[in-house]
């Protein structure tokens, strides 16, 4: 469970491995959709058991001398099929629309206690982050001490806002509205956020809270 102490334990032996391998072993913290052709989807549309059968049906009416009534079905079922094809399509390109605007970016320190921007993408479990004032959550942590105020309509479909503290979870598709411990410096009018409010990443990706509600949108278990 991604409980304080589970994923400070994991933590603990994940910061054994370089960032980078860790990058190679769970991937890009990204929610990546390809969009398909259209001849693609038209292709996997149509073998299923539903048009086998159609198909079949109007050959055996065709042989039977039923040439039109088979034409007029297999027109139908065409159309049908390309109008799926089309809706499919237009619902991947919203869904990657949805989670291709979410970018952050979060202080980190290294072992040498040196602030270091990490990009939403480059996210790993077992990251330590100051979380910063406002903007969405872009991977499932735990937070370790402090408090902030978060909107998780997108997830729940609940607009009340909820306070989450030291132990809670906060998950990808959040967003912070705010972080009562949050302070900003300035530094070569380079602006560096520090925040007493800190988090551990603990999920990234397609095996974030966010990333599996999206899989199943995009491959629903079969009924």
């Amino acid at each position: 469970t991604d409980s304080l102490p589970n994923v400070r334990n994991s933590a603990i032996y994940m910061n054994q491995i370089p960032i980078d391998d860790r990058k190679q072993i769970f991937g890009p913290n990204q929610l990546e959709i390809r969009i398909p052709g259209y001849v693609e989807i038209f292709v996997k549309e149509i073998l299923t058991p539903f048009y086998f059968f159609q198909l079949f049906a109007c050959l055996v009416w065709f042989f039977n001398a039923y040439e039109v009534y088979a034409g007029s079905v297999l027109g139908i079922t065409i159309f049908t099929a390309l109008l799926s094809v089309v809706r499919i399509r237009k619902d991947r390109i919203k869904i990657r629309k949805m989670i291709l605007d979410q970018t952050q970016q979060y202080l980190m320190l290294d072992e040498n206690e040196r602030k270091i921007f990490v990009k939403s993408k480059d996210m790993v479990p077992g990251l330590k982050v100051k979380l910063p004032k406002n903007g969405p959550v872009t991977c499932d942590m735990v937070i370790d001490s402090g408090s902030i105020v978060v909107d998780e309509s997108l997830l729940t479909g609940e607009s009340i806002p909820i306070r989450k503290i030291a132990g809670d979870k906060i998950y990808n598709g959040s967003l912070i509205l705010s972080n009562n411990d949050h302070r900003y410096t300035y530094d070569n009018d380079e602006k560096q956020q520090s925040s007493v409010c800190s988090a551990t990443v603990s999920k990234t990706g397609f095996y974030t809270v966010k990333g599996q509600m999206i899989t199943s949108i995009l491959y629903p278990a079969p009924t």
